[in-house]
C-alpha cells in the first residue's frame, strides 16, 4: 500500500542522513 511507503521512506532517508553524517563527522575528526 502507498501509506507504507512514506514512512519506511523517510525512516529510510533518516537512516541514510545520519549514517554519511557520522562518516563525515568522523573524517573531520580525524583531520
Amino acid at each position: 500500500e502507498p501509506e507504507d511507503v512514506g514512512p519506511t521512506r523517510l525512516v529510510g532517508y533518516f537512516l541514510v542522513g545520519w549514517f554519511v553524517l557520522s562518516i563525515v563527522l568522523s573524517i573531520e575528526l580525524n583531520r
